[in-house]
Protein backbone atom coordinates (compact mmCIF):
# COMPACT_ATOMS: atom_id res chain seq x y z
CA UNK A 1 0.00 0.00 0.00
CA UNK A 2 2.87 2.29 0.89
CA UNK A 3 4.37 1.73 -2.21
CA UNK A 4 1.30 3.26 -4.15
CA UNK A 5 0.88 5.77 -1.98
CA UNK A 6 4.73 6.80 -2.97
CA UNK A 7 4.40 6.60 -6.75
CA UNK A 8 1.38 8.20 -6.14
CA UNK A 9 2.69 10.95 -4.47
CA UNK A 10 5.56 11.01 -6.82
CA UNK A 11 2.97 11.61 -10.11
CA UNK A 12 1.55 14.16 -8.67
CA UNK A 13 5.18 15.91 -8.13
CA UNK A 14 5.66 15.39 -11.62
CA UNK A 15 2.58 17.13 -12.90
CA UNK A 16 3.46 20.03 -10.83
CA UNK A 17 6.82 20.56 -12.23
CA UNK A 18 5.26 20.10 -15.70
CA UNK A 19 2.73 22.68 -14.74
CA UNK A 20 5.17 25.06 -13.27
CA UNK A 21 4.81 28.63 -14.49
CA UNK A 22 7.16 29.83 -17.49
CA UNK A 23 5.19 33.33 -18.02
CA UNK A 24 2.53 35.29 -18.46
CA UNK A 25 0.48 36.60 -21.48
CA UNK A 26 1.44 40.07 -22.00
CA UNK A 27 -0.87 41.02 -25.03
CA UNK A 28 -2.77 39.38 -26.86
CA UNK A 29 -4.42 40.21 -30.31
CA UNK A 30 -6.86 38.11 -32.63
CA UNK A 31 -7.67 34.12 -32.13
CA UNK A 32 -4.99 32.60 -29.69
CA UNK A 33 -4.90 30.06 -26.86
CA UNK A 34 -2.98 28.84 -24.62
CA UNK A 35 -3.58 24.64 -23.79
CA UNK A 36 -6.43 25.36 -26.50
CA UNK A 37 -8.43 28.07 -24.01
CA UNK A 38 -8.56 31.44 -25.80
CA UNK A 39 -5.24 33.47 -24.40
CA UNK A 40 -6.02 36.46 -21.85
CA UNK A 41 -3.74 39.35 -21.21
CA UNK A 42 -2.28 38.81 -17.56
CA UNK A 43 -3.11 34.53 -18.16
CA UNK A 44 -0.16 32.20 -16.88
CA UNK A 45 1.48 30.22 -19.57
CA UNK A 46 2.79 26.63 -18.23
CA UNK A 47 5.76 24.63 -18.56
CA UNK A 48 4.98 22.19 -21.78
CA UNK A 49 1.36 23.74 -22.88
CA UNK A 50 0.54 24.69 -26.33
CA UNK A 51 0.49 27.86 -27.49
CA UNK A 52 -0.93 29.05 -30.41
CA UNK A 53 -2.42 31.80 -33.05
CA UNK A 54 -5.02 31.53 -35.96
CA UNK A 55 -4.69 34.14 -39.30
CA UNK A 56 -5.00 37.15 -37.27
CA UNK A 57 -3.50 36.31 -33.90
CA UNK A 58 -0.40 37.59 -31.98
CA UNK A 59 0.78 36.43 -28.48
CA UNK A 60 3.28 38.15 -26.36
CA UNK A 61 4.79 35.81 -23.35
CA UNK A 62 6.99 37.43 -20.72
CA UNK A 63 8.92 34.95 -19.24
CA UNK A 64 9.64 34.43 -15.41
CA UNK A 65 13.18 35.83 -15.76
CA UNK A 66 11.69 39.13 -18.38
CA UNK A 67 12.29 37.93 -21.59
CA UNK A 68 9.83 37.97 -24.40
CA UNK A 69 8.54 35.03 -26.58
CA UNK A 70 6.27 36.41 -29.60
CA UNK A 71 4.13 34.11 -31.82
CA UNK A 72 2.93 35.87 -34.98
CA UNK A 73 0.16 34.48 -36.99
CA UNK A 74 -0.63 30.67 -37.81
CA UNK A 75 1.78 29.93 -35.54
CA UNK A 76 2.18 26.79 -32.97
CA UNK A 77 5.12 26.83 -29.98
CA UNK A 78 5.51 25.33 -26.57
CA UNK A 79 7.24 26.41 -23.64
CA UNK A 80 8.88 23.36 -23.01
CA UNK A 81 10.92 24.17 -19.86
CA UNK A 82 11.74 27.00 -18.08
CA UNK A 83 13.46 26.27 -15.10
CA UNK A 84 15.40 29.09 -13.40
CA UNK A 85 18.07 28.88 -10.76
CA UNK A 86 19.02 32.11 -9.37
CA UNK A 87 21.22 31.19 -6.90
CA UNK A 88 23.11 28.89 -8.90
CA UNK A 89 22.55 29.71 -13.39
CA UNK A 90 24.28 26.63 -13.73
CA UNK A 91 21.19 24.81 -13.12
CA UNK A 92 18.83 26.80 -15.04
CA UNK A 93 17.28 24.80 -17.78
CA UNK A 94 15.54 26.44 -20.89
CA UNK A 95 14.09 25.29 -24.25
CA UNK A 96 11.43 26.31 -26.28
CA UNK A 97 10.02 24.40 -29.11
CA UNK A 98 8.38 26.40 -32.65
CA UNK A 99 6.36 23.46 -34.61
CA UNK A 100 5.00 25.56 -37.69
CA UNK A 101 4.82 29.65 -38.03
CA UNK A 102 7.13 32.64 -37.06
CA UNK A 103 8.36 33.50 -33.49
CA UNK A 104 10.41 35.70 -31.47
CA UNK A 105 13.19 35.13 -28.88
CA UNK A 106 14.41 37.65 -26.66
CA UNK A 107 16.36 36.15 -23.80
CA UNK A 108 15.83 36.88 -20.41
CA UNK A 109 18.01 37.78 -17.65
CA UNK A 110 18.68 34.09 -16.38
CA UNK A 111 19.34 32.64 -19.90
CA UNK A 112 22.10 35.81 -20.54
CA UNK A 113 23.81 33.99 -17.32
CA UNK A 114 22.80 30.51 -18.83
CA UNK A 115 23.47 30.47 -22.42
CA UNK A 116 24.70 27.01 -22.04
CA UNK A 117 21.22 25.39 -21.38
CA UNK A 118 18.95 26.78 -23.96
CA UNK A 119 17.70 25.20 -26.42
CA UNK A 120 15.18 26.38 -28.93
CA UNK A 121 14.01 23.51 -31.62
CA UNK A 122 12.03 23.52 -34.67
CA UNK A 123 11.19 20.16 -36.27
CA UNK A 124 14.73 20.24 -38.37
CA UNK A 125 17.00 22.03 -36.37
CA UNK A 126 18.55 22.91 -32.84
CA UNK A 127 19.15 26.40 -31.82
CA UNK A 128 21.23 28.04 -29.02
CA UNK A 129 21.70 31.77 -28.33
CA UNK A 130 24.84 33.92 -27.03
CA UNK A 131 22.92 36.61 -25.47
CA UNK A 132 20.36 37.10 -28.25
CA UNK A 133 16.95 38.14 -29.58
CA UNK A 134 16.23 36.68 -33.01
CA UNK A 135 13.52 35.49 -35.23
CA UNK A 136 12.34 32.01 -36.85
CA UNK A 137 10.44 30.69 -39.12
CA UNK A 138 9.63 27.11 -39.61
CA UNK A 139 7.75 24.78 -40.92
CA UNK A 140 8.02 20.46 -40.97
CA UNK A 141 10.69 20.53 -43.39
CA UNK A 142 12.76 24.22 -43.69
CA UNK A 143 13.46 26.25 -40.56
CA UNK A 144 15.28 30.20 -41.26
CA UNK A 145 16.14 32.27 -38.58
CA UNK A 146 17.36 36.04 -38.43
CA UNK A 147 19.34 37.80 -35.40
CA UNK A 148 17.91 41.11 -34.39
CA UNK A 149 20.73 41.55 -31.54
CA UNK A 150 23.44 39.50 -30.52
CA UNK A 151 24.26 35.80 -32.02
CA UNK A 152 22.81 32.60 -32.62
CA UNK A 153 24.50 28.69 -33.23
CA UNK A 154 21.79 26.60 -35.63
CA UNK A 155 22.57 22.91 -36.40
CA UNK A 156 20.39 20.54 -37.87
CA UNK A 157 19.24 16.92 -35.75
CA UNK A 158 22.32 14.38 -36.80
CA UNK A 159 24.61 12.43 -34.23
CA UNK A 160 24.81 13.61 -30.47
CA UNK A 161 22.77 16.99 -31.56
CA UNK A 162 18.77 15.08 -30.93
CA UNK A 163 15.92 16.91 -30.29
CA UNK A 164 15.60 15.57 -26.96
CA UNK A 165 19.19 17.57 -25.99
CA UNK A 166 19.96 20.62 -23.69
CA UNK A 167 21.59 23.22 -24.80
CA UNK A 168 23.25 24.37 -27.86
CA UNK A 169 24.60 22.15 -30.27
CA UNK A 170 28.17 22.80 -31.48
CA UNK A 171 29.96 20.77 -34.02
CA UNK A 172 31.33 20.78 -37.78
CA UNK A 173 28.49 21.25 -39.42
CA UNK A 174 26.76 24.12 -36.72
CA UNK A 175 26.78 27.73 -38.35
CA UNK A 176 26.86 30.97 -36.28
CA UNK A 177 24.84 34.36 -37.15
CA UNK A 178 25.18 37.76 -35.43
CA UNK A 179 23.65 40.67 -36.08
CA UNK A 180 26.40 42.02 -37.40
CA UNK A 181 25.65 39.92 -40.61
CA UNK A 182 22.74 42.29 -40.93
CA UNK A 183 20.24 41.13 -43.47
CA UNK A 184 21.56 37.52 -43.57
CA UNK A 185 19.46 34.93 -42.23
CA UNK A 186 20.01 30.81 -42.09
CA UNK A 187 17.99 28.20 -43.38
CA UNK A 188 18.37 24.49 -42.90
CA UNK A 189 16.22 22.31 -44.44
CA UNK A 190 15.29 18.18 -43.70
CA UNK A 191 18.41 16.28 -45.15
CA UNK A 192 20.89 18.44 -45.04
CA UNK A 193 23.97 18.96 -42.90
CA UNK A 194 25.14 21.94 -42.77
CA UNK A 195 22.68 25.15 -42.76
CA UNK A 196 23.03 27.61 -45.56
CA UNK A 197 23.78 31.67 -45.63
CA UNK A 198 21.05 33.41 -47.39
CA UNK A 199 21.38 36.89 -48.72
CA UNK A 200 18.26 39.28 -48.32
CA UNK A 201 15.91 36.84 -48.28
CA UNK A 202 12.32 37.21 -49.12
CA UNK A 203 11.65 34.26 -47.33
CA UNK A 204 13.08 35.80 -43.81
CA UNK A 205 10.85 35.34 -40.98
CA UNK A 206 10.10 39.27 -40.47
CA UNK A 207 8.80 38.86 -44.70
CA UNK A 208 6.91 35.67 -44.27
CA UNK A 209 4.85 36.98 -41.20
CA UNK A 210 5.66 40.88 -40.67
CA UNK A 211 5.51 42.36 -36.99
CA UNK A 212 2.73 44.48 -35.55
CA UNK A 213 3.79 48.32 -35.36
CA UNK A 214 3.81 47.85 -31.81
CA UNK A 215 5.41 44.62 -31.14
CA UNK A 216 8.47 45.12 -28.59
CA UNK A 217 11.21 46.95 -29.44
CA UNK A 218 14.84 45.08 -29.44
CA UNK A 219 17.49 46.65 -28.02
CA UNK A 220 19.39 50.24 -28.77
CA UNK A 221 22.16 50.08 -30.71
CA UNK A 222 21.23 46.60 -32.39
CA UNK A 223 22.31 46.03 -36.04
CA UNK A 224 20.20 43.47 -36.91
CA UNK A 225 17.59 43.37 -39.41
CA UNK A 226 14.22 42.21 -37.46
CA UNK A 227 11.59 44.23 -35.69
CA UNK A 228 11.74 47.63 -34.77
CA UNK A 229 15.24 47.62 -33.46
CA UNK A 230 15.13 50.84 -30.92
CA UNK A 231 14.60 49.86 -27.43
CA UNK A 232 13.69 47.04 -25.21
CA UNK A 233 10.54 48.46 -24.41
CA UNK A 234 6.81 47.75 -25.16
CA UNK A 235 5.02 49.92 -27.29
CA UNK A 236 1.79 49.84 -25.45
CA UNK A 237 1.17 52.67 -23.46
CA UNK A 238 -1.22 55.38 -23.79
CA UNK A 239 -0.30 57.73 -26.48
CA UNK A 240 -1.85 61.53 -26.22
CA UNK A 241 -1.47 63.82 -29.30
CA UNK A 242 -1.72 67.61 -29.24
CA UNK A 243 -2.70 69.66 -32.45
CA UNK A 244 -1.29 73.04 -32.63
CA UNK A 245 -1.95 74.59 -36.40
CA UNK A 246 -4.51 73.27 -38.89
CA UNK A 247 -7.50 70.87 -38.22
CA UNK A 248 -6.93 67.26 -40.02
CA UNK A 249 -8.12 64.20 -40.12
CA UNK A 250 -7.36 60.86 -38.62
CA UNK A 251 -8.19 57.63 -39.90
CA UNK A 252 -8.15 54.49 -38.18
CA UNK A 253 -8.09 50.99 -39.72
CA UNK A 254 -8.65 47.33 -37.99
CA UNK A 255 -8.94 43.71 -39.78
CA UNK A 256 -11.94 42.04 -38.45
CA UNK A 257 -12.25 38.44 -38.31
CA UNK A 258 -14.78 38.24 -41.32
CA UNK A 259 -11.77 39.35 -43.32
CA UNK A 260 -13.14 43.11 -43.62
CA UNK A 261 -11.29 46.12 -42.80
CA UNK A 262 -13.33 48.23 -40.43
CA UNK A 263 -12.68 52.49 -41.04
CA UNK A 264 -13.04 54.89 -38.70
CA UNK A 265 -12.25 58.50 -39.27
CA UNK A 266 -12.14 61.56 -36.76
CA UNK A 267 -10.99 65.39 -37.34
CA UNK A 268 -8.57 66.59 -34.75
CA UNK A 269 -9.32 70.39 -34.24
CA UNK A 270 -7.28 72.50 -33.70
CA UNK A 271 -6.01 72.89 -30.23
CA UNK A 272 -7.24 69.19 -29.06
CA UNK A 273 -5.67 66.43 -27.18
CA UNK A 274 -6.70 63.10 -28.72
CA UNK A 275 -5.52 60.51 -25.97
CA UNK A 276 -5.29 56.73 -27.68
CA UNK A 277 -5.49 54.00 -25.20
CA UNK A 278 -6.74 50.12 -24.96
CA UNK A 279 -8.30 48.93 -28.11
CA UNK A 280 -7.16 51.56 -30.17
CA UNK A 281 -3.31 50.98 -29.52
CA UNK A 282 -3.26 47.24 -29.81
CA UNK A 283 -6.28 46.55 -32.43
CA UNK A 284 -6.20 49.27 -34.31
CA UNK A 285 -3.88 51.50 -36.92
CA UNK A 286 -4.35 54.66 -37.11
CA UNK A 287 -2.74 57.49 -40.19
CA UNK A 288 -3.10 61.37 -41.21
CA UNK A 289 -3.33 60.41 -44.74
CA UNK A 290 -1.81 62.32 -47.70
CA UNK A 291 -3.93 64.64 -49.43
CA UNK A 292 -3.44 68.25 -50.85
CA UNK A 293 -7.08 69.72 -49.49
CA UNK A 294 -8.69 69.18 -46.11
CA UNK A 295 -12.39 69.61 -45.92
CA UNK A 296 -12.08 71.61 -49.56
CA UNK A 297 -9.53 74.10 -47.89
CA UNK A 298 -5.77 73.67 -49.23
CA UNK A 299 -3.61 72.41 -46.09
CA UNK A 300 -0.56 74.73 -44.94
CA UNK A 301 1.10 72.65 -42.48
CA UNK A 302 -0.18 70.61 -39.31
CA UNK A 303 1.90 70.52 -36.25
CA UNK A 304 1.41 68.16 -33.32
CA UNK A 305 3.12 66.66 -30.25
CA UNK A 306 2.88 63.43 -29.51
CA UNK A 307 4.17 61.84 -25.94
CA UNK A 308 4.00 58.11 -25.95
CA UNK A 309 4.20 57.70 -22.51
CA UNK A 310 1.56 59.25 -20.17
CA UNK A 311 -0.17 58.71 -16.83
CA UNK A 312 -3.70 58.21 -17.73
CA UNK A 313 -4.91 58.33 -14.38
CA UNK A 314 -3.10 61.87 -13.58
CA UNK A 315 -5.39 64.33 -12.08
CA UNK A 316 -6.29 67.09 -14.80
CA UNK A 317 -4.98 70.60 -13.71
Amino acid sequence: MWRFIILGAFACMAHLAQAAEAGKVIFVAGKASVADQPAVDGGSVGEGQMLSTGADGFLYVKTIDSGLFILRPNTKARIVTYHVDDKNPANTQVKLELLSGVARSKSGNAVKQARQNFRFNTPVAAIGVRGTDFTVFTDNDTSRVAVISGAIVMSGFAGSCRPDGAGPCEGSTSRELSAAQRGQLLQLQRGQATPQLLQSSPLSPDQVSPPRPDEPLAHAGSTGGGANSVTGQTNLDVQKTVSLNEAWEMVFHRKEATGKTSRYAQVLPRGSVAILSGASRSEWTHEIPKRKKEAGVLRVRRVSVTFRKVNAEAPVP
